[in-house]
């Protein structure tokens, strides 16, 4: 039986949330180093923190697809944070120009 990797279909207004690009995001400057193909260990420790695991014992016991959907779930909630914080701007903004009338 082939094992079934988490499906988070998320959307926001019925887009898909990682295909929408953020109105007010801008460039912090910050980079992580990368090797293709590999997630880098930064957020591998991000997700593992997370999900209350210790990234030298009980984290590498873990199977890559149990570690990927650890990482996906971390990946989704931070996207999700930038999203909610997006539509709260844009009610504010709206809120701030209806009152300038």
């Amino acid at each position: 039986m082939k094992k079934k990797w988490p499906d988070f279909r998320v959307t926001r207004n019925g887009v898909p949330i990682y295909k929408i690009k953020l109105k007010d995001a801008y460039q912090t400057g910050i980079e992580v180093d990368r090797i293709p193909g590999l997630v880098p260990e930064f957020y591998e420790r991000q997700a593992c923190n997370k999900a209350n695991y210790c990234f030298d014992t009980t984290w590498q016991n873990l199977s890559m697809p149990q570690k990927a959907s650890h990482i996906a779930q971390y990946t989704l909630e931070n996207l999700l944070e930038r999203h909610h914080m997006d539509a709260q701007t844009r009610h504010i903004n709206a809120r701030s120009k209806g009152k300038k009338r």
